[in-house]
């Protein structure tokens, strides 16, 4: 049968591989391969995973079918009659069907195509999950999604999606009597018949009703349940023999929350306690194999998909149940590719799945193959409106755009902007980069807030996404604008003025990857579907916002010389602190922006090496020193770890102090218990509040659990003085930090410096050969600080040996336009004017 469906497949164009699965246990039978299939490999699709199965239960004619169960025949009212036409050959070779039509009608199939048809689901599906283990990191890598069409309807007349189906718990109740078979006819009545106990133990299962009768069972149910008892039909002619030995089977149905060990207790104790009451003779023995319950979210876009699938197809809503029945491969498949697993029903429950004269409607045959491409249609729409990966199919160029949008949303969220509206920033045509459209982004402080006059009324344009994982309301943003996008890697586009789309693909494109991967080393795989940049214009006020999925950019980031790597390393490093777990509340903002800063300087170390974030962690540490004097100094409560407000606003008093302060903490921590420990630690902390809000208390109690273990370590952190980290103001212990790049920024810095008591240092463009742009500016805030400035007759010489004011990076042409102006040279002053009028960075406006 496995050739049979590979060469069905092969003939549509499907790339088919037979998966051995090895030998049934504890016989020299193969098992029935997995027949997997590809369909399509675009990149701009989502794969679908599709399950069905090629096995049946076993028929004869003498079971009193009206035809023979294996040869098709169709009756005259339209039913499709034969073993397997519903569960599962049916709905199996629907979807070859269904890719033959989008052949015929040369038609993309809307969806990439991963098949896998097992031969063994009949038999409680040997080797299935192996086979999924083995192939979850292979061939199943790339799948989004999975669909299993082995359900049908909830009845004949309501079309329905199963979300969740019943565990099952299956017994073989062995009782073994005498060493061999006897004849009734010698024996009847004088020996212990183990087919008498059988009768007597299985009785007790369950009342007249119905009712299962086992002490307990009902205790931890959130809903009436149905225990099944099989039977097997019985042979041709008549038995007089006394079985000496005879197995009976049952099974029992579980809901959501029972828990399947709970029950196997209490139905072996009913049942071993049945059979000592019995006083016979023969020897009992249980055997219980459980599958627990499955349940999946309708919310998810895989089911919201098949949901309006089959309100095209069929012109009705379709029921969301929870199915009698159980089927434990959906549970596997879920599981092991963690994946959402949806049941997408194609027969009715009065087909007769596993009985006498299966059969399946034509009309239902017909539509399965029209749901299965209206599913993928609607899959495809979902997943690019969930992943944002064809993002820019929805902006807009400022023309006239009508969008058709034939699907529902989840949920709603309305925001509007009144004259007292603090949280959004518009720019003129002439702030941003093209100098043609307006433009609007959110997160600007109150204080700087504009609103222009906004002429363009006549459009109105709506925007829809979903965020599939919670967030903080402050890493709610929007942005509007002309805006153009590229992708720029596998989960990654980045979004900006038409015109500057070269220039941010070379700026981020080259690092990203690595960035990524970086993080994912340190902590754990990225959990968000995407990571998109969005490169806002000069007059964005910040040099990045970690808004989850799209983080914003000021356009000053772009160099054209990759040095604002760390810009990018911390803003996805917020990916995990910040964004998966925040700070409580604004006091402990240090878990924030100290987690962020030790996940920015770790990729960093691996990407430019550890001098460099030496070098980066001594500029933060006079950062720390500074921000202390700004903020009122040693005794000020503004400078402690967790900020004391007294009345302020959070932004009056947020400062470098959280992100230094905070880094310089966890490094203290990390040289405490020892890098390859700590290290350990990182990823165990972000999991351990995944999802929540964490205050430095609760970081506090988390460090000391995952070290308790540790005697050495635990002992290490006993020195620790959490109360002074936390709540003492100033500056905390000086770290150790050193680097050869600013040993030798210094250097340069001191030899410019004695220019003005005629050294005999002569300034030349070797001076700088070989530097980051990290030790240039570490170079130009020390002539910035120096005690004096330096000669005015020596600025201009200064930027033609060093080229710092041609500079494309905006970090040292600001640097260098205050040492000019500081030494009197009014040359700069139209270059100065120029850079003020079209940047809003903080960090640039405010000092110059």
């Amino acid at each position: 049968m496995s050739e049979w469906v590979a060469t069905k497949l092969k003939a549509v164009g499907v790339e088919v591989t037979l998966k051995d699965l090895g030998k049934q246990e504890g016989t020299d039978l193969n098992l029935p391969p997995l027949v997997l299939g590809r369909y399509g490999s675009d990149p701009e699709k989502p794969t679908v995973l599709v399950y069905s199965h090629y096995d049946v239960q076993p028929a004869s004619i003498e079971d009193g079918w009206k035809h023979e169960p294996f040869v098709m025949t169709v009756e005259e009212d339209g039913k499709i009659c034969g073993r397997g036409t519903s569960d599962d050959k049916g709905p199996l070779i629907g979807w070859i069907n269904m890719i033959e039509a989008f052949q015929k009608v040369d038609v993309d199939v809307p969806a990439n195509l991963v098949f896998c048809f097992e031969g063994m689901e009949e038999t409680a599906s040997f080797g299935l999950r192996q086979g999924l283990e083995d192939e979850a990191d292979k061939y199943f890598k790339d799948v989004d999604v999975v669909c299993i069409t082995d359900v049908v309807w909830v009845s004949d007349e309501q079309i329905s999606v199963p979300q969740g189906l019943r565990g099952i718990i299956f017994y073989l109740v062995t009782i073994t009597g005498a060493k061999v078979d006897a004849h009734s006819g010698g024996f009847g009545g004088q020996i212990s018949e183990p087919m008498t106990d059988m009768v007597n133990i299985m009785s007790s299962l369950v009342d007249a009703n119905g009712n299962i009768l086992v002490p307990g069972i009902y205790d931890n149910v959130q809903a009436v349940t149905k225990e099944e008892i099989e039977n097997a039909l019985p042979g041709a002619g008549a038995v007089t023999s006394i079985p000496a030995k005879l197995v009976g089977k049952f099974s029992i149905r579980t809901v959501p929350f029972m828990k399947w060990e709970d029950i196997d207790q209490l139905v072996r104790k009913h049942v071993k306690d049945r059979f000592e009451s019995l006083g016979s003779k023969n020897e009992l023995e249980i055997e219980c194999h459980p599958n627990d319950w499955f349940y999946e979210e309708a919310s998810h876009w895989n089911y919201q998909a098949a949901i309006q699938a089959t309100r095209n197809v069929w012109g009705v809503d379709p029921a969301l149940t929870c199915e009698g029945g159980s089927i434990p491969i959906a549970l596997d498949f879920k599981k092991t590719l963690k994946k959402n697993v949806l049941l997408m029903p194609v027969g009715r429950p009065t087909d007769g799945q596993h009985s006498t004269n299966e059969k399946l409607d034509k009309s239902n045959y017909i539509n399965a193959i029209k749901l299965y491409g209206a599913y993928l249609k609607e899959v495809t729409n979902f997943w690019h409106v969930n992943t944002s990966s064809n993002f820019q199919d929805f902006s807009t160029q400022h023309t006239a755009l009508d969008l058709t949008i034939d699907f529902d949303l989840a949920g709603k969220v309305d925001f509007e902007t009144t004259e007292n509206t603090t949280g959004l920033q518009w720019f003129s045509p002439s702030q941003t980069d093209d100098k043609e459209y307006p433009f609007m982004s959110s997160g600007v402080p109150e204080s700087e807030l504009i609103f222009p006059p906004i002429t363009d009324t006549t459009e109105r344009k709506t925007y829809r996404f979903k965020m599939e994982i919670p967030i903080s309301n402050y890493l709610f943003a929007v942005a509007s604008g002309n805006l153009a996008g590229e992708k720029i890697g596998p989960k990654s586009y980045v979004y900006c003025a038409p015109g500057d789309l070269e220039a941010c693909k070379q700026e981020f494109q080259p690092d990203l990857q690595a960035i990524i991967k970086s993080a994912e080393n340190i902590i754990f795989e990225y959990p968000w579907p995407l990571y998109n940049l969005v490169v806002l214009p000069k007059s964005f006020h910040l040099g990045g916002m970690e808004n989850p999925i799209f983080n914003f950019y000021s356009a000053t980031v772009v160099s054209g010389d990759r040095e604002n790597i760390s810009v990018v390393a911390h803003e996805f490093a917020h990916s995990y602190s910040g964004n998966l777990v925040t700070n409580a509340s604004w006091e402990h903002f240090w878990l924030n922006e100290g987690w962020t800063v030790w996940t920015e300087r770790n990729i960093v170390r691996e990407l430019r090496g550890n001098d460099e974030v030496e070098l980066q962690a001594i500029v933060g540490w006079q950062d720390l020193i500074q921000s202390i004097e700004i903020y009122g100094g040693e005794d000020s409560v503004f400078t402690s770890l967790v900020l004391e407000f007294e009345g302020k606003r959070p932004d009056d008093i947020m400062s470098k102090i959280s992100y230094e302060k905070g880094y310089t903490f966890l490094c203290y921590l990390e040289e405490t218990v020892g890098r390859e420990k700590w290290l350990k630690f990182v990823p165990y902390y972000f999991r351990t509040f995944y999802g929540a809000a964490v205050d430095s208390s609760r970081f506090k109690d988390c460090v000391l659990k995952f070290f308790s273990p540790d005697a050495a370590a635990t002992s290490s952190l006993g020195c620790v003085d959490w109360n002074s980290w936390f709540h003492k103001p100033g500056a905390p212990p000086k770290p150790g930090f050193c680097s050869e790049l600013y040993k030798k920024a210094i250097e340069l810095a001191d030899q410019w410096g004695s220019l003005s008591v005629q050294s005999a240092f002569r300034p030349s463009g070797s001076d700088v050969e070989g530097w980051t742009a990290g030790q240039v500016l570490v170079f130009l805030d020390l002539l910035i600080e120096s005690p004096q400035p330096i000669p005015l007759e020596y600025c201009k010489l200064l930027d033609e040996l060093y080229d710092v004011g041609k500079s494309s990076n905006l970090e040292i042409v600001t640097r260098y336009l205050r040492v000019a102006l500081r030494a009197g040279d009014r040359s700069v002053l139209k270059q100065t004017e120029d850079i003020l009028g079209q940047t809003g960075r903080m960090k640039f406006v405010r000092p110059l």
